[in-house]
């Protein structure tokens, strides 16, 4: 607090890690994903995916390794990244009916639909988003699957790297604040702030944050899956996922593929330097805006199952590895 911090102790005393029921997306083939409910990403990612899966009109259809599937999950993204910025704290912002909607069938349904093969979009109303979000930062991620079958996805973070860069103790303490937006105070694109996530006494930040486990109608794990990279996340696990479970990439394969991103505002795809050339073009073609920004992308870590073997893969863009029997 000598620093310009307001925390009691009073605060410390009364913090309770709560324990929540998971979001769930059903997929064809009897495939069901589980992440995190808000204020965390999951059904973020379960819209991102419920929109690609409808592309498929059968549980053995796959995706074609295509600018034109690049260029339906760009706007599957800008639709879902629509919907965060309405995201919140459950118990400050009543998000039941939301929520049902981004993790239903029918909406995926619906708004695949509203995709144009052959444009995008530069009025974020197309899109049904018009408040930005704080992003995020300094995570970390790791993917487990036991012998016995059980899997954990667990993201942790500090928020920015190094957090507040004040040690207590020998401990880096979060500026987890930052992720509250601030009212009255516009974005650096001139957007106001999302109401859902003003900060409150108690109340907690939204996050992108997404760990996600996939399994199949018996339960058996398929996928396990998370990662860094703030507001990257999501569409980061989206892609990935994507690319494990319907275009026939393997662990490894899925998470080296070049990201690409898009989170509505700003209006543009921020893609990876390695990124092919010929898709920039042609979704240029399409109307979008492609940057290469700077700084990393968002940090894969991920367990495939496939034929009764197990493939753990840790994303080369960051220090990490990989272990078992």
């Amino acid at each position: 607090n000598a620093n310009g911090g307001n925390m009691s102790l009073e605060d410390l005393a009364s913090y309770q890690a709560e324990w929540h029921v998971p979001v769930n997306v059903s997929f064809k083939g009897d495939l069901t994903l589980y992440s995190v409910p808000p204020p965390g990403s999951g059904p973020v990612l379960g819209y991102i995916m419920g929109i690609m899966d409808a592309f498929r009109t059968d549980a053995k259809e796959t995706l074609a390794d295509d600018v034109l599937t690049l260029h339906r999950f760009l706007e599957a993204c800008k639709f879902a990244y629509a919907k965060r910025a309405l995201l919140g704290d459950p118990k400050f912002v009543e998000l039941g009916q939301l929520v049902g909607n981004l993790t239903s069938v029918e909406q995926a349904l619906a708004t695949r639909r509203l995709i144009d093969d052959a444009r995008t979009f530069e009025q974020a109303v197309h899109y049904f988003g018009e408040e930005p979000f704080q992003p995020d930062h300094g995570t970390a991620h790791a993917s487990f699957l036991s012998p016995n079958g059980d899997a954990v996805a667990v993201t942790s973070t500090v928020n920015f790297y190094f957090g507040s860069v004040v040690r207590s103790g020998g401990v880096v303490l979060n500026n987890e604040m930052d992720d509250f937006s601030v009212p009255g105070t516009s974005n650096l694109y001139d957007v106001a702030p999302s109401e859902a996530n003003y900060a409150a006494p108690g109340k907690r930040p939204m996050s992108s944050m997404a760990p996600a486990v996939v399994v199949d109608r018996d339960g058996d794990v398929q996928l396990v899956l998370g990662g860094a990279g703030g507001a990257k996340i999501t569409s980061g696990i989206a892609l990935v996922s994507m690319r494990y479970l319907w275009q026939g990439n393997d662990i490894k394969e899925a998470i080296d593929f070049p990201r690409v991103h898009h989170q509505l505002l700003p209006n543009q795809v921020d893609v990876e330097a390695n990124f092919p050339q010929v898709y920039r073009r042609l979704l240029e073609k399409k109307g979008h805006k492609v940057v290469v920004p700077k700084g990393r992308f968002s940090i894969m870590m991920g367990i495939g199952r496939r034929e009764g073997r197990v493939y753990a893969n840790a994303d080369f863009r960051k220090g990490g590895s990989v272990d078992g029997d």
